[in-house]
């Protein structure tokens, strides 16, 4: 599926073939519909402007015989190191 955005005057209104639609306040239309595709691929350089083009994603298929499994690798963590207490400092006495 194609998806197209387009550019024109805002409101502008395009009728053809008992097809109809209008541009919105921003003067964008987007659209994925072949029909309209078409007339607005026909009126591209003279009053509208294609703005983006969004083609489907495709559908990804893994073949299982393609697929490795990937094994972490075995990592050992250090032991923690011992922590020293710090010694304690003789308390000052406040006389003066």
């Amino acid at each position: 599926m194609t998806k197209c955005k387009f550019k024109a005057a805002q409101f502008y209104k395009v009728s053809k073939n008992e097809v109809e639609f209008q541009f919105n306040y921003f003067g964008e239309y987007e659209t994925d519909k072949p029909e309209e595709l078409e007339i607005l691929h026909s009126l591209i350089g003279t009053y509208v402007q294609e703005v983006k083009h969004y083609e489907a994603p495709k559908e990804h298929v893994e073949d299982k015989a393609e697929v490795k499994e990937v094994k972490e690798p075995d990592v050992k963590e250090p032991e923690p190191k011992p922590v020293k207490k710090a010694e304690e400092k003789p308390k000052r006495s406040s006389k003066k």
